[in-house]
């Protein structure tokens, strides 16, 4: 009995002294930290992850645009950038993430007056390499 009374004693004393309430706020806070810095790292590493796997479903989809698809067939993944383009050739961004961009050119026909005339039809004669172009966005 008495080596309780003097536990409760020292930690009375101790606790008015604040010495023990600042060791266990400091082991609490370095565990709350610990596990916090813990969780954080976990979670940039899954927003890592899944950043890679967008990206290397959208590199697939840009990569499955051949020489000979149609323009219809392009329009289903980009949307024409913005600047200069023609009937025959423009930039394309990639619908999921306008970074992504292609340069395409495309065989048209004219119409009487000589222009050309850009449809779905049009075939693809070149298209580039995809590449990151991220200026215009805002």
């Amino acid at each position: 009995m008495k080596g309780i009374i003097r536990e409760v004693a020292m930690f009375a004393a101790t606790l008015s002294c604040g010495m023990w309430v600042s060791v266990s706020y400091e082991r609490a806070l370095q565990k709350q930290t610990t596990h916090s810095k813990t969780d954080s790292s976990q979670s940039e590493i899954r927003q890592r992850a899944e950043a890679e796997r967008r990206l290397s479903d959208e590199l697939a989809v840009v990569n499955s645009y051949k020489v000979g698809m149609t323009r219809a067939q392009l329009l289903e993944w980009f949307t024409p950038a913005m600047g200069l383009s023609s009937a025959s050739s423009g930039s394309f961004d990639l619908r999921t993430n306008s970074c992504i961009k292609v340069d395409v050119r495309f065989s048209v026909t004219k119409d009487l007056d000589g222009r050309a005339v850009s449809g779905g039809d049009d075939q693809i004669i070149r298209i580039s390499r995809p590449y990151l172009d991220c200026r215009n966005m805002g």
